[in-house]
This record gives C-alpha cells, sequence and structure tokens, in this order.
C-alpha cells in the first residue's frame, strides 16, 4: 500500500497549481463548466468548504445559506477574493463563497482509520507541540498509553494535549463515509526505532450527523467456507479436513458456540471442456461443485454428510494448474452471506480457507471462463476485502509439485495477504523434506478447528487485552478486526469531529504498522471512464498484436478515444503521450506512479515485444475490478442528497488504481 510519505507529495504540485489559477480572475458566463485545473482539460478546480462559511448570491453580496463543512465543491470563476462554486459540474453554479473560507483540492486524495486491530487506537492532539511532547518522552509509548487511557475512561480534556481518540471499533468509510483531508505534514523519526513517519495537521468530520448508537456486543455468528482443491491427488487432504471439520461439529454441538458457526464447502478442479477435449479424453466431472450452503438451520449430520461427499477426481486434469479462482469467487459471491446469520441477517464474521497443492491457472489462459480470465489473485482478494471476507490459504508443498511451489506460493500470498499487523493469512504445509507424510496436514488444519471454537469465547476487550500482553495470532487478529468492524457498522462509528488536529500516520508502538489509509475518492463518472478505457486499450492491443502491426496501437487506441470523447458526459483525454495519460487526467500528478502505464510510450510499447501479452492481461484485471466496483452499490456515497448517479463517490484504494 502507498505510504503517507507519498500522499503528501501532491501538496507541492498543488501549490504551484494554485498559484497559476489564483492568476486569472474569471467572471462567470452562462452555461460555464468549472474551471481547470491549469495544464489540464478534464480536471476541474475544487474546494472543501471551512465550518460556519456563508453562500452569497453575488461576491459581497447577499447571504444565501450556508455551505456543510468540507464540502467538496467545483470553482466555476475567482473574482478577487470570491469563488463561485457548484456542488456538480454538469448543473448551475451555487453562489458565491469568500476565498479565505475554502481549502483548496484539486486532487481527490483522502486518509481513512485503517483498522485498529493489531495495533492500539491512534491519539490526536491539538497541537504540533502536544505531539511533540510525546514524541520526545523518554518512553513514549508508556506515555501515549497512559494519555489513551485518561481521555477514553474521563475524556480528551483529561489527557494533556488530547482532542480526540480513533473509536474502538473500526471506522469503515463505505459505512459511515467521512472527509479526511491532511492539511499539512512533516517528517519525524521514530523515537525507538528510527523509521520515518509523518506527522499530519488533519481535519475530519462525517457526512452524516447521526448519533452513535451504544449497542452492546454480542455474540456474532461465523461462516467458514472450505474450497479445496479436489484433483487427482487430494484426497488425504480432503479426508484430513473432513476430520477436522467433524472434530469442530463435536465439540461445537457439547457447547453454546453450535448456533453461531456455518459452514460451506466448494469444490474446484477445471475446465471439463479442456479434459474432454484432451488426448486421451477424460471425465472430471466439474469445474466447481458446492457441496455445503452455508445455513443457519445446519445440522451436524448434514455437515457431516456433505463433508464425506467430497471426493479427489478420478481422472486427471489437463495440465498441473488448477481453478482455484473459480472455486474462490463462487465462494466469495455466495448469497447466504447475507441471509444465514441470526434471524435470516448477515453472516458478521466471513472466512473462506482455500486447501490446494497447485497455483491457481494463469490469468490469460483459454480454459478459463471469459468472465474471470483477466482476474489474478489481487483482484480475488479485493473482490473478498470488499465484500467483507478474509481470505485464508493452505498450500501443501509436495515433492511432485516442487517446481510449481514457487508460482502456487506467490500467488495464495497475493490472494491472502497479511494482516493490519503484518500476518501472513497463507499457510504452508512443507510434505517435500523426508521422513515427512500426509499427516503432517494435520495440525495444520487443526489450527482453524482450534480457532473456531476459542475465539467465541473471548469479548473484543479480553483480545485487546492479550493483544497488549503478547501479539495475537494472523486468525485472531483477523477475526479482532472483523469484530471491530461489526461493531462500527451497528454503533455508526465515525471519525471524530475535528477542524484542526494532529496524529502520525502509523501507529506509535510500531512504525510499521499503518494508521491511516490513502484512498482516491472517485465519481462513479470517473470509475467509468477508467473502465471503459482500460477495455479498449486491452481491445486495440490485442487487435494489434501482428509483428507489422504494433506501430498502430497509439494511434487506433487515440481514433478509438476520440469516438468515447464525443460523450458529453465522458473525462477522456485524446491527447495522451503514456498509457497512463489515456486513462484519466485526474490520475497524472497523484502520489501514486503506475509500474507499467505511466511508463509505456509509443516507442516503448514497441519495444515491450512478448510483455505485451503481460501488461494486457494486468489492465484487464483491472478493469474487471472496475466492473465489480461499479455493480456493488454498498460502496457508494452521495456528498449531497440531490447529487445525480454519475456523481456519487467511493474512496477506493489506491492499490486498485491500474
Amino acid at each position: 500500500m502507498p505510504s503517507i510519505l507519498a500522499a503528501m507529495r501532491f501538496t507541492l504540485g498543488l501549490a504551484i497549481a494554485l498559484a497559476v489559477g489564483s492568476a486569472t480572475e474569471i467572471g462567470y458566463a452562462a452555461n460555464q463548466k468549472p474551471l481547470p485545473v491549469p495544464g489540464k482539460t478534464t480536471v476541474y478546480q475544487r474546494v472543501l468548504a471551512k465550518r460556519d462559511t456563508i453562500l452569497h448570491a453575488a461576491p459581497g453580496g447577499a447571504s444565501q445559506d450556508t455551505v456543510r463543512p468540507f464540502q467538496p465543491l467545483y470553482v466555476f470563476a475567482r473574482q478577487g477574493d470570491w469563488l463561485q462554486i457548484g456542488r456538480s459540474p454538469t448543473t448551475a453554479p451555487d453562489g458565491w463563497i469568500a476565498r479565505d473560507r475554502a481549502i483548496e483540492w484539486h486532487q481527490n486524495i483522502v486518509v481513512s482509520f485503517s483498522n485498529p486491530a493489531g495495533r492500539e487506537r491512534q491519539l490526536m492532539f491539538g497541537s504540533n507541540e502536544a505531539l511533540m511532547e510525546v514524541l520526545r518522552h523518554e518512553s513514549p509509548i508508556a506515555k501515549a498509553r497512559e494519555l489513551r487511557r485518561q481521555a477514553v475512561t474521563q475524556g480528551p480534556g483529561a489527557a494533556r494535549g488530547v482532542v480526540a481518540v480513533e473509536p474502538e471499533e473500526a471506522v469503515p468509510i463505505e459505512q459511515n463515509f467521512y472527509m479526511f483531508p491532511i492539511l499539512d505534514w512533516h517528517d519525524e523519526d521514530h523515537p525507538m526505532s528510527g523509521d520515518l513517519m509523518k506527522v499530519l495537521k488533519v481535519a475530519s468530520l462525517p457526512l452524516e450527523d447521526e448519533q452513535r448508537q451504544e449497542a452492546p456486543e454480542e455474540p456474532a455468528t461465523v461462516g467458514v467456507v472450505f474450497v479445496i482443491d479436489t484433483s487427482r491427488s487430494m484426497q488425504p487432504y480432503i479426508d484430513a479436513t473432513r476430520r477436522a471439520v467433524s472434530s469442530i461439529v463435536e465439540r461445537i454441538q457439547r457447547s453454546t458456540v453450535g448456533q453461531y458457526v456455518r459452514f460451506g464447502a466448494i469444490g474446484f478442479r477445471d475446465s471439463v471442456e479442456a479434459a474432454r477435449n484432451a488426448n486421451p479424453p477424460r471425465e472430471i466431472e466439474y469445474r466447481t461443485k458446492v457441496f455445503l450452503r452455508l445455513s443457519s438451520s445446519q445440522t451436524g449430520a448434514q455437515i457431516n454428510g456433505a463433508f464425506a461427499t467430497i471426493k479427489e477426481a478420478t481422472a486427471s486434469t489437463v495440465g498441473y494448474h488448477e481453478d482455484a479462482v473459480s472455486g474462490v469467487l463462487e465462494a466469495i459471491h455466495m448469497p447466504e452471506w447475507e441471509t444465514a446469520g441470526k434471524d435470516g441477517g448477515p453472516i458478521q464474521q466471513r472466512y473462506i480457507v482455500v486447501v490446494s497443492d497447485a497455483s491457481p491457472k494463469p490469468q490469460h489462459d483459454p480454459s478459463l471462463p471469459e468472465s474471470i480470465r483477466r482476474l489474478g489473485p489481487q483482484e480475488v482478494w479485493q473482490q473478498a476485502n470488499s465484500n467483507r471476507i478474509t481470505l485464508a490459504s493452505i498450500h501443501i508443498l509436495t515433492p511432485d509439485g516442487r517446481p510449481n511451489i514457487p508460482m502456487a506460493r506467490a500467488a495464495y500470498q497475493s490472494m491472502t495477504p497479511a494482516t493490519e499487523g503484518g500476518q501472513q493469512l497463507y499457510f504452508s504445509v512443507d510434505l517435500t523434506r523426508v521422513n515427512t507424510s500426509e499427516r503432517d496436514f494435520d495440525p495444520v488444519i487443526g489450527t482453524f478447528s482450534d480457532f473456531i471454537i476459542t475465539e467465541h469465547t473471548r469479548s473484543v476487550e479480553q483480545l485487546r487485552n492479550t493483544q497488549r500482553e503478547r501479539q495475537l495470532t494472523a486468525l485472531e487478529e483477523a477475526s479482532l478486526a472483523m469484530r471491530l468492524r461489526w461493531l462500527g457498522e451497528r454503533r455508526n462509528a465515525s471519525a471524530p469531529e475535528l477542524i484542526e488536529a494532529y496524529t502520525l500516520d502509523v501507529a506509535i508502538e510500531n512504525p510499521l504498522v499503518p494508521a491511516l489509509d490513502v484512498r482516491l475518492l472517485v465519481t462513479k463518472n470517473q470509475l467509468s471512464t477508467m473502465r471503459d478505457v482500460l477495455a479498449e486499450v486491452v481491445r486495440v492491443g490485442e487487435q494489434t498484436q501482428g509483428e507489422l502491426r504494433e506501430n498502430e496501437f497509439f494511434d487506433r487506441l487515440r481514433g478509438a478515444l476520440a469516438q468515447m470523447a464525443q460523450n458529453p458526459g465522458s473525462l477522456v483525454n485524446t491527447q495522451f503521450e503514456t498509457l497512463g495519460q489515456a486513462v484519466g487526467e485526474f490520475l497524472d500528478g497523484l502520489p501514486y506512479r503506475s509500474q507499467i502505464l505511466d511508463t509505456i510510450t509509443p516507442e516503448q510499447w514497441m519495444n515491450l515485444g512478448p510483455r505485451r501479452r503481460e501488461v494486457l492481461d494486468r489492465i484487464a484485471a483491472k478493469q474487471q475490478q472496475y466492473e465489480h466496483y461499479a455493480a456493488n452499490d454498498r460502496l457508494w456515497t452521495k456528498l449531497y442528497p440531490e447529487a445525480p448517479d454519475g456523481e456519487r463517490v467511493y474512496a477506493m484504494p489506491l492499490s486498485s488504481l491500474p
């Protein structure tokens, strides 16, 4: 994930742009579009309104209304000390505000709190001096912990210099949207490790004035779906998984935990068509198969019976890779996640455990379904994450699969990345060594059964106390993160209302753990533009792969985008020199650099040779990911009640950019 250090770089570029933009005073013209950012044609100047900003009918004229604090506004004209502003680039301006009541904000960078699992709650200080006093204390971690205790038990005013404490729960920006702009920053070295960190001057404001709900913590329903490779050679591990689940069922039936746990099981193999067309032909029965669906009415006999029917294939599939992606995606999009919880509601804690001895099929494999052919492991994880699911993987390392191990490890580690605290949810069982056997798989799968039983016996506070005493295991931390997120949604947790405060971009006690996530606030129109442009890049790129036609790529792409630009709502830039510029001007100058798109010029495209296929696959994966974002209505927020659909926004992680 990009660091806050990168996120701060936009401030300098912004200052230069403002110096140019403010030199021209432009009056209002009927049907005028917002002013463009200097040097751009499809990116408009924007500001954030400060608190108690008054909207006027004309510069210095009669007051019309107040403006919502931190409301992003488009600038239609600049006249002396006044700005003509509007909430949408496609409607008439709303009025005028004084320039000193606005914070210039041309790049849509926001930050959000990371999930606090794996770290202490972040402190917000009223001044830089108060924060520096803690950092330069002889025991800064102990000092911060004492201030946190005082602020939590007696209120922020009781803790010297503290104006707010991050909420105990996670603050899901998708659920309770909040603006969190960075006003200033400077570098500091961590007082104990020497690692570089950022001291941030920030402001924040929830979008809605919803009251916090003091909902008590209740036992959460847990859903665990095992996605199991059922190709040949997997039967010993299928049996071990079945034994582990059977043990869980037996144990939970003797306790109160059983009413909160749901199981699912999906088997995956490979393309049935490819197997039938092989020489000799073979029958592998299915690509994916649901053996057990999540349900609130499951009995122990039903669970054990379903797992007992999972068998390895009697015929071999084509090639060593198996279609794990199809299996995981089927698990991610099981509708029962939303209906198999308590009283027919959603399941709060969601786990998918992938079990395989082979790598997923490569993205470009023609035997993959067309709808997922471009998705890579990271895009699969992003789909799981946006559906509030934790992915874990158990990778079985076998002697016969030794050459495949590095490829499989890279894929599953990317699909099941580290927790907020940096712990891997990728587990491996090494059977390549002497004196190992299939039974060595049992302790690994056993960690999941023990976890499912024991984690329900502890509250969030107990997990927090355990975290202070020792590092939580990866599964414990994942559980705590999901609990905090669920509590945050139930209690309407939101960022504290801060006009000015100082904090760090990392946890005081561990500078390697981020406390804030960098995001790009995109409108649905902007996402649609990126999606459509990426689709055109792939289409034209594939049409010009012949050795004598590669020089046509940029010319034909410009022609295709020129056609798109005729759409009045399009944000396409047809005068691009790199693929990154083609995707959208609003990405240019961000604290983010694509390793591929920003550097590919016509000449470099010609020189890529076989790597062009890799580039097109990566671009296509992002394009399919944007399709998923666009279709997930839960991600999109209206910044004002009358906002048209295309102006709804999503705070998209920078890691999702192409």
